[in-house]
């Protein structure tokens, strides 16, 4: 079953850093910075950072 974000947000882009990965990607008009935070930061180490504007997205995912 998927989630219905996952159909609002679609990953562009990520790279990976030093304990983090940065995500890039495109969205639906509607798509707040909080689903972003929901959909993709770290349940437990969180992450950072997050954007949304012009149908696109971005946020920092903290891996440890």
């Amino acid at each position: 079953m998927s989630d219905k974000n996952d159909e609002r947000m679609k990953v562009t882009s990520r790279s990976q850093g030093y304990h983090h990965v940065v995500i890039v990607g495109e969205c639906d008009a509607d798509v707040t910075v909080e689903d972003v935070r929901r959909r993709f930061y770290h349940p437990q180490f969180g992450g950072r950072d997050a954007w949304v504007t012009g149908g696109r997205f971005g946020c920092t995912v903290h891996t440890d």
